[in-house]
């Protein structure tokens, strides 16, 4: 006759097993693009896509030439289907408090306009796998 103490412990071993449902990662596609301002790439900028509607952020920093790769759950993962705001922001410091310095410092950062979803007016849809987002900042 099995022992009525062996149940406990089986409930114990088997529940932390049993998960909670699954996985609520979404499910991405890679994506990529290229940031521009002033007619040339933007180098060390964060661009960050917003889920319209909530959701996990997407985000990546631009290469010399511009060029970004998103990630959402692992290193250039992408982005979910959907529809998203975008910022992209690049604040730069330099040391020294002239005239000079704080105009070095000011050529070097965004606007301000492109670091909220409010102001940007940056949009993108995600409908399939790309490398062809771009934007010109102005």
């Amino acid at each position: 006759m099995p022992s009525n103490r062996a149940l406990p412990l089986a409930l114990v071993v088997l529940l932390p097993l049993s998960g909670c449902g699954g996985s609520s990662q979404v499910e991405t596609v890679s994506v990529s693009g290229t940031v521009t301002y002033g007619g040339q790439g933007v180098e060390g900028a964060l661009v960050s896509f917003f889920p319209k509607g909530g959701g996990r952020v997407a985000r990546g920093t631009t290469s010399a030439d511009g060029k970004f790769v998103l990630t959402t759950y692992d290193d250039g993962d992408g982005a979910g289907i959907g529809e998203y705001e975008v910022t992209v922001v690049k604040e730069t410091t330099v040391e020294g408090n002239t005239p000079e310095d704080l105009a070095k410092q000011a050529a070097g950062a965004l606007p301000g306009k492109y670091g909220s979803t409010e102001t940007s007016g940056l949009t993108v849809k995600i409908e399939e796998a790309t490398d062809a987002i771009e934007f010109v900042l102005e």
